[in-house]
């Protein structure tokens, strides 16, 4: 199978539903901020306050071109990711992006192929099994 990119929340809640989503498929996990602190050897906050947000976003786009290239990953990011229209081509390219979201009026249908999961009121595992649901029922889990 491909990749499955975890987008939106917070990166608690993200890594959280990511480890959730282990127990169902064999995938490692990659959460994107940290690889970026890793890279640039600075935490986020610093690299905004060094660098400059564009930074961060030019970072994590190198490294969604470079890990995109293997597959059975989970890989988790904020949606700050999905402004940059090359990002947004390289997932879909190479997985399926599910987006996580916590409201009441979801204003995003998913119509460019992504997963739309609505996180309010649900735990981790609840989360994780409607992923998996929904990639199974989309033909994703192949």
């Amino acid at each position: 199978m491909s990749n499955i990119y975890l987008i939106g929340n917070t990166s608690e809640d993200r890594k959280a539903i990511a480890a959730s989503l282990q127990k169902f498929l064999p995938f490692t996990i990659l959460e994107m901020d940290e690889a970026v602190e890793r890279v640039e050897c600075m935490s986020i906050s610093e690299v905004v306050e060094k660098k400059g947000e564009e930074e961060i976003q030019n970072a994590k786009t190198a490294l969604i071109k470079i890990v995109s290239k293997q597959n059975n990953q989970i890989i988790s990011c904020d949606d700050q990711v999905l402004l940059n229209e090359e990002n947004i081509s390289v997932m879909r390219e190479t997985g399926t992006v599910v987006k996580l979201v916590s409201g009441e009026n979801i204003n995003d249908n998913g119509n460019g192929g992504e997963i739309i999961v609505n996180t309010k009121d649900m735990g981790t595992a609840d989360v994780a099994s409607e992923i998996v649901k929904q990639l199974a029922l989309a033909g994703r889990l192949n």
